[in-house]
């Protein structure tokens, strides 16, 4: 009966099952269902590399770039790995280093990088890398996060890996209400509106996905040639005179961890993470900070405190003998209020060249 009533659905409907039909006819149906689904996948892709956040400040620099050409560098064949938000990617240049000292690196810093960030990256970079050295830029132990598109910046081009994994598991539990995992594994679905601001540039121009990636020539390092001139910048003195670099902020004050000096819990947990990481490793860590307007002595106290009871380290470039030996000048040497520019980078990577090549022995 219930064949019969089927036959008769048939009949009415001109419904043939697939299973009826001749192989050939199968054969090619299959075929376009999956040429179909290919069709769809290569547009989903497209659309995800023009739509993602690639982190382009410039035709030398992008996110996209740092990571992608990291991972293409040859295994175990870099001696030193840098660490940071922006501060860091202005201001240490692979290129210059190895020139001066011969040691081979890559900056894997970026812009808001929190150390929740570095942490993860360093632990990715050692599946990959075997450093001696690897150098944080201490600014964002006074943040926690950083923000959303930050965050995608850094982990949208970690390949798919457990660390990964784990990173973006950790966001979820640390801020679920802004954070979701298929996020991160699909960003198109985060990012699908971005469309109205697209430009030709980024579609077609140096700023795609395609062109950006051909140029991973400074390994990490983003190259300023802007110049800061007339500030009120001031390092700090040996007798605490100087308490802070510069007051010129946006209300003529102090920002808070300016006059506090507090440090963030995350920050504190994931920076003796890092300390473990590369003690268990046998990695020698270096905090530094570079020269910044926004910095102060109780910053500086906090950062030596905890890089002392990691047993890291601290250099901070804000100190007046730091900023004498290297002929910093913050006008003509940074680009503005937080970054190096080239010939400020030059200074401060020539001046850090002799301590890395006594850590890396």
């Amino acid at each position: 009966m219930g064949d019969s009533n089927k036959m008769e659905k048939q009949e009415e409907t001109g419904e043939t099952p697939f299973s009826d039909l001749p192989k050939k006819v199968r054969r090619r149906m299959i075929r376009r269902d999956v040429l179909f689904a290919l069709c769809a996948l290569l547009v989903f892709l497209g659309l995800s590399m023009a739509l993602d956040l690639k982190g382009a400040e410039s035709d030398a620099y992008s996110a996209a770039a740092v990571y992608t050409g990291f991972y293409e560098e040859e295994k175990d064949s870099m001696d030193v790995l840098f660490l940071g938000s922006s501060n860091a990617y202005c201001a240490f240049s692979p290129n210059e280093l190895e020139s001066r000292t011969g040691l081979s690196s890559w900056n894997l810093a970026s812009s808001q990088q929190s150390i929740f960030t570095s942490y993860y990256w360093l632990r990715e970079a050692l599946s990959r890398q075997k450093p001696k050295v690897v150098v944080l830029d201490a600014y964002y132990l006074y943040f926690t996060l950083g923000n959303e598109g930050s965050l995608h910046k850094a982990f949208d081009f970690m390949l798919p890996t457990k660390v990964k994994q784990e990173a973006v598991h950790r966001l979820t539990l640390l801020d679920p209400d802004t954070y979701q995992a298929v996020d991160f594994a699909l960003p198109l679905l985060r990012y699908h509106t971005r469309w109205k601001e697209m430009t030709a540039e980024e579609l077609f121009g140096s700023k795609s996905l395609p062109a950006l990636l051909q140029n991973t020539s400074e390994r990490g390092y983003c190259p300023r040639t802007d110049e800061m001139g007339d500030c009120t910048y001031m390092p700090l003195s040996p007798d605490g005179s100087v308490l802070y670099t510069s007051l010129e902020t946006k209300d003529g004050q102090p920002y808070d961890m300016m006059e506090t000096g507090r440090i963030t819990d995350l920050a504190r947990y994931y920076f003796g993470e890092i300390a473990d990481l590369c003690a268990k490793n046998g990695i020698r860590l270096i905090l530094v900070k570079t020269p910044i307007l926004w910095w102060s002595e109780p910053m500086h106290e906090s950062a030596s405190a905890l890089a002392q009871e990691n047993g890291v380290p601290f250099l901070d470039l804000n100190e007046e003998n730091a900023i004498a030996a290297m002929g910093y000048d913050y006008e003509t040497d940074a680009a503005d209020h937080l970054h190096a520019n080239e010939s400020g980078a030059k200074k401060i990577t020539d001046y850090l060249a002799p301590v890395l090549v006594q850590a890396a022995q």
